[in-house]
């Protein structure tokens, strides 16, 4: 993963989805970076950009390992 800045507020719209329960979903294909877009979210920031590979298995067992512990997903 490249280095993440957790500089951004969490806002009040988009779902926040804890990321056991987001993975369960990306790999059934309820989620795909075709439906939105997402962030990493830790301590109750998220990432400040939109290119962060959330509806990857292998981005998001890297995610977790990591500490980051949602994902603020954002549907098209």
């Amino acid at each position: 993963m490249k280095n993440l800045n957790f500089t951004r507020d969490l806002p009040k719209y988009g779902d926040l989805i804890p990321i056991d329960e987001f993975k369960e979903c990306v790999k059934c294909g309820g989620f795909t970076d075709y439906d939105g877009t997402g962030h990493w979210v830790k301590d109750n920031k998220m990432t400040d950009g939109f290119g962060d590979d959330v509806c990857s298995i292998w981005e998001l067992n890297k995610a977790k390992k990591e500490g980051i512990t949602h994902v603020m997903w954002f549907n098209k």
